[in-house]
């Protein structure tokens, strides 16, 4: 089938750059305050889970989840559901080294613009 209207060339003008939708997301603190402590929790233990992000963001856990969902969805972490609500957070790696890593700097860059310490 031939492309009569040239749209596949008009879908990838219009397909946002996932790079581009990470930093716009970074505008807001708590997805800055989530990434870091991902981070942070990451080269820790290796395994994060929703419910420990709900109690640092004092968000509820469906919006907590949706935001860890997107995360997935931008192939930063992996999700993997243990039994009900719990859900344990991977991260996915790239010539081992994390991808989430790529963006920590500047979510900690935002942090300070807001006012909030961040330890390093």
């Amino acid at each position: 089938m031939t492309d009569l209207f040239g749209l596949k060339d008009l879908q990838w003008e219009l397909r946002a750059n996932v790079d581009d939708i990470i930093k716009q997301r970074l505008r807001h603190i708590t997805f800055c305050k989530i990434l870091v402590y991902l981070y942070k929790t990451f080269k820790k233990n290796h395994v994060a889970y929703v419910s420990e992000i709900k109690k640092i963001t004092l968000l509820t856990y469906t919006r907590c989840y949706q935001i860890v969902k997107d995360l997935e969805d931008f192939g930063l972490v992996k999700t993997r559901r243990i039994s009900g609500n719990f859900i344990e957070i991977v991260p996915t790696f790239n010539e081992d080294k994390m991808k989430i890593e790529k963006y920590v700097g500047f979510a900690k860059e935002k942090l300070k613009e807001f006012g909030i310490k961040v330890k390093d």
